[in-house]
């Protein structure tokens, strides 16, 4: 579709981690939630995760992991399951 937009064409990965905290302010404000940061090793999935539905995935991933956080910081569990897959390997 036109004015889709991958992270592997319009983003390297290290433009993950800004993308990441862009989204999670606006899905605070959005749902009224206040997580924030990332626990250590849910930067490391979200960078190696390949992104295949675009920057879109990507925010849905970070609103859905913000609004059922337990705690201040989103976890690897709050994480949709092929996100969660990639940080197990950090363990």
């Amino acid at each position: 579709r036109p004015g889709k937009r991958s992270l592997d064409e319009g983003e390297r990965r290290e433009d993950v981690a800004p993308l990441v905290h862009r989204f999670l302010e606006l899905a605070n404000k959005a749902h009224g939630t206040s997580v924030k940061a990332l626990e250590p090793d849910v930067l490391g999935a979200l960078e190696r995760h390949s992104w295949p539905g675009n920057v879109r995935e990507l925010r849905n991933a970070i609103e859905h992991a913000a609004v059922i956080a337990e705690g201040p910081d989103i976890a690897l569990d709050d994480l949709p399951e092929a996100v969660r897959a990639l940080g197990l390997a950090d363990r």
